[in-house]
């Protein structure tokens, strides 16, 4: 056998790779499922919203701060495990939280009111009780309130609302809106229902000895936030967890691009980012297996069964710890301005841009991390489905991750980012159109290729190809705070008051006509930019001299060779990624 064939295992990137399987196969037990478990201790979506809109607010700090630290003191692997660690023990606490308090429906004195312009229900004092809600809208998806009244003369009752006192029914009442009781006094209109018929009074009628049997707040109203101590606990827990999220994600890129950065032969990013996703496939699949088994057994049938996702979790994430430990990256890489290098970047208009785009797909993104696995249990998918979506979304993602370089080479970085935005436009679109989950609906996850998988190492690359020497951690931290704290903060907070107040169909389809729209302005701009580029490429290939001779002129220079110098569209990239050392001594 030959010692010198193509196909021999680079081993010192076998750690690497065995990392971003571990790591990410850890998150797929556990992320998906924190929403809806979140939901099962009695959050509601208002609670989840603020919650998820805070959390990546601690990214959009936590991630350049950890970059500059470990960029300052060339201490990338402490870093990453000090991260690891955390995240791993803060998220696993989660399992042990309890629940927010449940409160049953309560019973209030209320007085009605009626005449010939309406009719009226009113608190007697005030109460935290509402009217009991399946949805929103104007009376069209409420619960009858359950309300008994005593009336002086119940003959007089029956004639003026125009029933028979032969055969009485019980009196319900619709509210005419969708909103609370006045707190303390007042009145609020309401329809009065006989034996599914619509009543109006024929004259005036009242009386102040009536109970109904109402909800509280938090049951009829999805925005609802209360700030209990089960709130803050959960808060605190999830915030410190979160900081070792983006913290491990910011620097398993920087080590990443170190490493590859040693090697003698060409290596692309997304070749080994491209474990991960695969990680994530086994551990999706085998996690929505596991819970579904365990869901079946349990006392609560239409419960599930947590157990699966924390456990797993653990286990991937200390088995990553461990591999973590065997990761090398260099350790003579020092730069004094790192900061202020860095931060340069953002007087490049090119930059803002796609940092703009950037920040957008964050909020589709944070949109689907909070909210997809309520949505899917709302269109009664089963648990194996659930997690079989998991497995689609990463047999979408594997392909476009392991020719990522290839067709960022042919795209270009902004061409990429148009595919991502239109990706997200077209499966949002669908998913609002969605009346139940089936499993013709998987085909919709392999969207999450280009919308993640493709994305990401074109936001790594970007990244990477425009941070100054010493500067890796923290410009990966700087884009990914963008993307992770800032656009996934936005889209988890927008996304859980628009599903909250009008349904997860109108969350997705807003999110996803924002998306078409957000392409369009992107692929305007773009070319904008590039045409004017393009411009300032020729008039200085025109100008510039080679020993003191003006070289070429607009007619003799090949658009070929004006496209060499793009950085947008089409893009030709390097089939080597340099190490950080060369880009230092070059």
């Amino acid at each position: 056998m030959t010692s010198g064939m193509d196909c021999e295992v680079n081993r010192g990137l076998i750690p690497l790779k065995i990392y971003f399987f571990t790591y990410l196969a850890g998150l797929a037990c556990i992320v998906p499922y924190l929403p809806v478990f979140g939901y099962a201790l009695g959050f509601t979506a208002g609670e989840l919203g603020v919650i998820y809109g805070i959390l990546p607010f601690v990214g959009l700090l936590s991630k350049p701060l950890v970059g500059i630290v470990a960029d300052k003191l060339n201490a990338h692997r402490l870093v990453l495990l000090i991260a690891v660690i955390i995240q791993c023990v803060f998220t696993f606490l989660v399992f042990f939280l309890p629940a927010m308090p449940v409160d049953p429906p309560g019973r209030a004195a209320v007085h009605f009111t009626c005449n010939p312009d309406g009719s009226w229900l009113g608190l007697n004092g005030s109460s935290d009780l509402v009217f009991c809600t399946k949805g929103t809208g104007n009376g069209a998806g409420m619960e009858y309130a359950s309300v008994q009244c005593t009336f002086t003369d119940y003959q007089y009752a029956f004639n003026i609302l125009d029933i028979s006192p032969d055969a009485p029914r019980p009196l319900q009442f619709v509210p005419e809106r969708n909103s609370s009781f006045p707190s303390s006094g007042g009145s609020y209109p309401v329809n009065i229902i006989h034996d599914k018929e619509t009543k109006r009074c024929d004259g005036s009628l009242q009386s102040d000895n009536c109970s109904a049997v109402l909800c509280n707040a938090a049951e009829a109203n999805k925005n609802f936030v209360r700030f209990t101590y089960q709130f803050w606990l959960f808060l605190i827990v999830m915030t410190i967890g979160r900081v070792g999220f983006t913290a491990a994600y910011t620097m398993g890129d920087s080590v990443a691009f170190d490493i590859i950065g040693q090697q003698k032969k060409a290596v692309s990013y997304g070749t080994q980012r491209v474990f991960g996703s695969i990680g994530w496939a086994v551990a999706a699949v085998l996690v929505g297996l596991l819970m579904n088994n365990f869901s079946e057994r349990s006392p609560e049938a239409s419960e599930l069964d947590y157990r699966p996702a924390f456990y797993g979790f653990v286990v991937f994430l200390s088995c990553a710890i461990i591999t973590a430990w065997f990761l090398r990256p260099s350790v003579d890489i020092h730069s004094s301005q790192v900061v202020r290098n860095v931060f340069r970047l953002f007087a490049d208009f090119e930059f803002l841009v796609f940092s703009a785009a950037t920040f957008f797909v964050g909020m589709c993104t944070g949109l689907l991390y909070a909210f997809l696995f309520l949505y899917l249990m709302e269109l009664s998918a089963a648990p194996a489905l659930m997690g079989l979506s998991q497995l689609a979304e990463c047999a979408g993602e594997v392909p476009f991750m392991f020719l990522s370089q290839w067709l960022i080479a042919r795209m270009g970085h902004h061409g990429v980012m148009v595919l991502a935005l239109g990706s997200f436009c077209l499966r949002y679109i669908a998913y609002s159109l969605l009346t139940h989950y089936s499993w013709w609906a998987l085909v919709l996850e392999l969207l999450h290729g280009p919308g993640f998988g493709l994305f990401y190492a074109n936001m790594a690359t970007f990244a990477y190809a425009k941070s100054p020497p010493g500067g890796v951690a923290t410009m990966q931290g700087v884009l990914g705070g963008i993307y992770d704290g800032f656009g996934i903060a936005l889209g988890g907070l927008i996304g859980g008051t628009v599903y909250g107040t009008y349904g997860g169909r109108a969350a997705w389809r807003a999110f996803g006509i924002g998306s078409g729209i957000v392409c369009l302005l992107y692929i305007g701009v773009t070319l904008i930019l590039q045409r004017r580029k393009r411009q300032q490429r020729l008039k200085d290939a025109v100008v510039a001299t080679t020993n003191g001779a003006v070289i070429g002129d607009p007619s003799i220079i090949s658009s070929s060779a004006i496209d060499g110098y793009e950085t947008g569209y089409a893009t030709p990239i390097p089939p080597d990624t340099p190490s950080e050392k060369e880009r230092l001594t070059a």
